[in-house]
């Protein structure tokens, strides 16, 4: 028995202009869609129903870089969301290397962001009457030290990531000198010989100095 992926691209060919992954992308949803209509199934179509499930969920969370923002903090996922929208939005998306960019640039401002919060829980300590003092503990430091580094090396993430962004959207101009300009008038080509300029007159050994 064919399945009902494999009996809609019988009937349904690429498109002009279509990438083979576009067209796969398209008929799994389709298929999906059709496995859907039906009210009763097989249980080779609902197996098949499982992993177009599975694989037209996975295109939709890449293309729209919700895995970049799965594994924040609760609270943070709403800001690190816009934060991606913000950069789409800058550089495009349209591309597999923006995307992965623009989700390990939002993955690190998240992690960012609660190796902060860290520090700051572990930084103090809360007292009974509800007020904080600092939390000087030798076990502590530590756990301090730690959360800095964290915090240094998300930094440090998104500076390399977002440059690379940057200059994957507008490439650094490189410029090649190949001639070297010296005093008034005078030019250099690299490889040859500096020719002294035929104005300047050149002294004969022979002729006496005049005093």
């Amino acid at each position: 028995m064919q399945s009902t992926l494999v009996l809609l691209k019988d009937d349904q060919p690429r498109q002009l202009g279509e990438s083979e992954l576009q067209y796969q992308d398209r008929m799994d949803i389709v298929a999906l869609h059709k496995l859907r209509e039906k009210k009763k199934r097989s249980k080779e179509e609902d197996a098949e129903h499982e992993t177009l499930t599975q694989k037209v969920s996975v295109a939709i969370m890449h293309k729209n870089g919700d895995l970049s923002t799965h594994f924040a903090d609760k609270d943070l996922k709403v800001f690190a969301n816009r934060v991606r929208a913000e950069l789409a939005n800058q550089y495009g998306d349209e591309t597999p290397i923006k995307r992965i960019l623009l989700d390990r640039i939002t993955s690190a401002w998240s992690m960012a962001f609660s190796y902060e919060r860290t520090f700051h829980l572990g930084k103090y300590k809360l007292s009974e009457d509800g007020t904080y003092s600092w939390n000087r503990s030798h076990e502590n430091t530590a756990y301090l030290k730690e959360a800095r580094r964290g915090i240094e090396s998300m930094n440090d993430q998104i500076l390399r990531l977002t440059q690379a962004l940057q200059n994957l959207v507008q490439p650094p101009i490189q410029v090649k000198a190949t001639n070297a300009f010296f005093a008034q008038n005078q030019q250099v080509n690299q490889g040859q010989a500096p020719r002294v300029a035929e104005s300047i007159p050149v002294p004969n050994r022979n002729e006496k100095a005049t005093p």
